[in-house]
């Protein structure tokens, strides 16, 4: 709210603290939802501005306003190449959106032909959800190592899920592993993150550090988590045992 009372934007959902702040920076300097539809209407012909408009409008799941603006972008004979794309992407994701996560060709179709830039984070971070429902590993692996190049040195969250995901699934696990370990030094008193440590120490057959990371896991977390990191605990520490039980027969 401003001053006066009236909404500047609105921040929907979970957002873990680095992209919370990345949200609210542009808000402050300007870019909300108010001010951005002030200038929407005192510039008709600013077709930026309409673009990040009808973000916000995605955002309030105004839908039909949102593709109203992309299609005055794309119809503009004076469109630059650059905000024209702009307005094919949001209408990628539109659709995705649109259709509650069924309709996802059109987002892969996007993301496909600019996935060479850095201009489709956006599209990734659905398709990677909508691979991991899926269990589809490959392209997991192509999505979420795509963010890792333009967002994830920074982002703990998107670290620790798609070492998860790889762990579990028994694919690049030492990449997992490294993933896990950079989660850990952007958040070390995470419980989450370094329970998702342990279980890739564990699967790179670490036993003792995964032990011992679990257990700083279990310290770390809520009550309510605690039995499925105990029980995780328990398989670490019997794998522990069997391997120093075949330590000694061959010694």
């Amino acid at each position: 709210m401003d001053a006066k009372g009236e909404e500047l934007d609105r921040i929907t959902g979970f957002r873990p603290p680095d992209r919370f702040i990345s949200t609210i920076k542009p808000i402050l300097a300007g870019k909300s939802y108010g001010a951005l539809k002030k200038k929407a209407e005192k510039e008709p012909d600013n077709l930026e501005a309409a673009v990040e408009l009808g973000k916000k409008e995605e955002e309030r799941q105004q839908y039909a306003k949102a593709e109203a603006l992309y299609k005055k972008v794309l119809a503009a004979k004076d469109a630059s190449p650059a905000i024209r794309e702009a307005a094919e992407g949001r209408m990628a994701l539109l659709s995705f959106m649109k259709s509650r996560g069924r309709d996802i060709a059109g987002l892969h179709a996007y993301f496909d032909k600019k996935k060479d830039t850095a201009g489709v984070v956006d599209h990734a971070r659905l398709l990677m959800r909508a691979y991991q429902d899926g269990d589809e590993v490959a392209k997991v692996v192509s999505v979420g190592e795509y963010l890792i190049r333009h967002v994830g040195e920074t982002d703990a969250t998107l670290l620790n899920n798609y070492a998860w995901f790889l762990a579990t699934h028994d694919e690049k696990l030492e990449r997992a592993l490294e993933l896990a370990r950079k989660a850990v030094k952007l958040q070390p008193d995470a419980a989450f993150i370094l329970d998702t440590l342990g279980e890739c120490l564990f699967r790179n057959g670490k036993f003792k550090e995964a032990v011992e990371a679990q257990r700083k896991a279990i310290k770390l977390a809520p009550e309510t988590q605690r039995e499925e990191m105990e029980d995780r605990l328990f398989k670490f520490e019997k794998a522990l045992k069997k391997a120093a039980k075949k330590k000694e027969r061959t010694t």
